[in-house]
């Protein structure tokens, strides 16, 4: 008769264990578990030292070294057309102080007066400003100056105070020097057929002058209103700006005009105060 302890567990009792596997079944689930690994791609894979490697089992691949560009030694075209730029502008400054002393020299040379002048703006903490800074501050007056830029004035010729191509001639401040009215309002660049039409106006407007030395029919009112004005002013009358006043006051004044009538034809002193007098003494 077979025991009964394999088929009864008492409660609690841990149960026995499976039989254990084989080595060569371990070997096939661990082979089943893990993903293959695939082949590192080193196209695109960037070149890393060996001390930021995070495991032993990371490939680090070693390529061999390439020349590379150096962009600090490499100039675009952009770049090198702004510095011809820039040195164009510099050297037509230079130009143009180097005639502005020239221009100078020759007026002290000759004792005569500089008849005009240009104001340059220099940055000096730009090394191409230094010679031009030395002939400025040897010939020109210096008119302002401060950390980031120094004004000087000097004096030009004229070919250089206007931009070549500008303007279709050269003109300076006294361009109106022995010129008519005529062809100083045309101005400096006006031709025969401007200075004609200028002159035709001008004309017009001497003759509307000489139309209006007649006095107007408004003119003569005010000149009439004036004169009656003084008139009262100096007889002492009052002047009234409504219609009552005018008519009283011009009352007043045939009266008076009627008294001194009577007083030169009649020889006798006769008057308001006389004929009040001789009405009492009647009574």
């Amino acid at each position: 008769m077979a025991s009964t302890t394999n088929k009864h567990r008492i409660f609690g009792e841990p149960s026995s264990s499976p039989p254990a596997k084989k080595p060569h079944d371990v070997k096939r689930e661990s082979s089943q578990k893990k993903p293959k690994q695939k082949a590192p791609n080193t196209s695109h894979r960037r070149l890393l030292p060996s001390s930021l490697s995070k495991s032993s089992d990371e490939v680090i691949v070693e390529e061999e070294p390439h020349d590379t560009l150096r962009f600090s030694s490499v100039s675009s075209p952009l770049s090198k057309s702004s510095q011809e730029e820039t040195a164009e502008e510099n050297n037509e400054l230079l130009s143009r102080i180097q005639s502005g002393v020239k221009y100078v020299r020759e007026r002290d040379r000759l004792g005569k007066p500089i008849e005009q002048t240009t104001r340059f703006e220099l940055d000096p903490t730009e090394a191409s400003s230094s010679t031009a800074l030395d002939l400025l501050c040897s010939y020109g007056t210096l008119i302002s100056s401060s950390v980031h830029f120094v004004v000087y004035e000097l004096g030009i010729p004229r070919p250089d105070w206007v931009a070549e191509g500008a303007l279709p001639g050269l003109h300076d401040a006294q361009w109106w020097a022995d010129k008519s009215v005529a062809e100083v309002k045309a101005g400096p660049f006006a031709e025969d057929c401007d200075v004609k039409r200028v002159e035709a106006n001008i004309r017009g407007q001497q003759k509307k002058r000489s139309r209006k030395k007649r006095p107007t029919e408004r003119e003569k009112q005010i000149n009439e209103k004036l004169e009656e004005g003084l008139r009262r002013q100096k007889a002492d009358l009052k002047m009234y700006d409504d219609d009552e006043g005018v008519e009283e006051e011009s009352w007043v004044w045939e009266e008076n005009q009627e008294k001194e009538g009577e007083e030169y034809y009649g020889g006798v002193n006769v008057g308001l105060e006389g004929k009040v007098k001789d009405e009492g003494d009647e009574d």
